[in-house]
């Protein structure tokens, strides 16, 4: 029977042999990589395409929205031979945007810088949900001087604060969504001059969508807050839903001057009237396009306000507005902005109650005196399903439409023209 030492140096020869003929398979594997490749080359029709048309092809295959999936492009094409992963890194197109879900490991982060160095001096995009973490941040700030579109669906608002030591020169587009959250509004909340700052930390900034903004309550005490921030080229303003907290969403207006406003999203305008007309006067902005809802519950319209508001707004063709279960404003916003907005050409009315018989022949008239229009939306609630027009207005609407009006009346879903 062997002894003890024997069995150990035969354990040590036969550790010995594993790892060489371990070294040998390797080396085998490798030689077969590369064989396959040198076929993959003369047969892979992809292979023999002039590097434009294959990046093309491979560009073509990104999702939406790229991720460090290594199952998805572009990550894929690295696995498949050499010559695709060749293509793939001399593609800096194929790397200029990710997206990733925060808190994460250290090499997905790691992975995320390697996939915006291969982008090389291309502008990239960056799309970040979850958490805005001390490394979430710390991704961001490596890549925000070449930034071009950056999506925050955060979990706080307090989780924008690491961005305010940033400057941003290159971004073009901004979309924070922070969910409502049922309690501590406090905890949640962000400041007039917190987001104002962000604003202009990207001096280039020409897209901004803010969803589920919550300011504190107090934000009408003026004197805590910046009487006016200024943001010259930002075209585009959606400030998200926020239905019952009267502190978020329009508020931000109070404190800011955009002169290059082209399109104004407010879903719930609960800024009192003179604020809102003092923030159209003090931007001069060309404003063509204007969504807000203005409720029965909401600031009250005065007749000056209405005359205001119609004055400042001599640019604007398209109007969307939700009126809310009333249709008390129906009058001063409707009929007027057809009456009074030399340049408007679609209007959509939504979630209006059902109209008066006066007030339907007041609509036939004004629209059959802006033969310039090109669409007109009108659609009530579903609480309202059963009403419908007289048929002799629906005959009226229907000649308007005939005259080249595209034109929409009745449920969302259901057009009685």
């Amino acid at each position: 029977m062997a002894s003890v030492p024997d069995l150990l140096q035969r354990i040590r020869e036969l550790v010995s042999a594993i790892k060489v003929h371990k070294d040998a398979i390797r080396e085998l594997e490798r030689t077969k990589s590369e064989v396959e490749g040198d076929l993959n080359a003369i047969l892979d029709p992809v292979t023999r395409l002039p590097l434009e048309i294959s990046s093309e092809i491979f560009l073509r295959c990104l999702p939406s929205n790229p991720t460090c999936d290594i199952h998805d492009a572009p990550l894929i094409f690295m696995r498949v031979c050499h010559s695709w992963s060749n293509i793939a890194l001399s593609t800096p197109s194929l790397w200029t945007s990710v997206s990733f879900q925060s808190p994460c490991r250290k090499g997905a982060l790691k992975l995320c810088d390697d996939w915006f160095n291969r982008s090389k001096t291309l502008p990239r995009s960056l799309s970040v949900s979850g958490s805005l973490d001390e490394t979430a941040a710390g991704l961001v700030g490596r890549h925000a001087d070449r930034l071009q579109n950056l999506n925050l669906a955060l979990s706080s608002g307090q989780e924008l604060c690491p961005l305010l030591k940033m400057q941003f020169a290159s971004l073009t587009s901004l979309t924070i969504v922070v969910p409502r959250p049922q309690r501590n509004l406090a905890e949640h909340s962000s400041t007039v001059d917190e987001c104002a700052q962000l604003l202009c930390a990207a001096p280039n900034l020409v897209k901004c969508v803010w969803d589920g903004l919550i300011f504190p309550r107090d934000i009408s005490r003026n004197h805590e807050y910046p009487t006016s921030y200024t943001h010259p080229s930002l075209k585009s303003l959606l400030l998200g839903p926020d239905d019952q907290d009267p502190s978020g969403t329009g508020c931000i207006l109070r404190f800011m001057t955009l002169p290059a406003l082209e399109t104004l999203s407010i879903p719930f305008l609960l800024i009192a009237p003179s604020d809102f007309i003092s923030f159209l006067t003090r931007s001069s902005a060309p404003l063509r396009t204007l969504s807000m809802k203005v409720d029965r519950f909401g600031p009250m319209w005065s007749i000056e306000a209405m005359d205001a508001f119609f004055r400042v707004l001599p640019t604007l063709t398209h109007l969307s507005l939700q009126l809310g279960r009333g249709n008390q404003f129906f009058g001063f916003l409707v009929l007027r902005s057809l009456r009074e907005l030399p340049n408007l050409r679609d209007l959509q009315i939504r979630e209006c109650a059902p109209l008066a018989r006066v007030q339907y022949e007041e609509l036939v008239s004004a629209l059959a005196a802006r033969t310039e229009m090109r669409s007109f939306r009108f659609a009530w609630s579903d609480s309202f399903a059963g009403h419908t027009p007289d048929p002799d207005i629906l005959i009226l609407l229907q000649e308007i439409a005939e005259n080249g009006m595209e034109m929409h009346v009745g449920l969302e879903g259901s057009n009685l023209i």
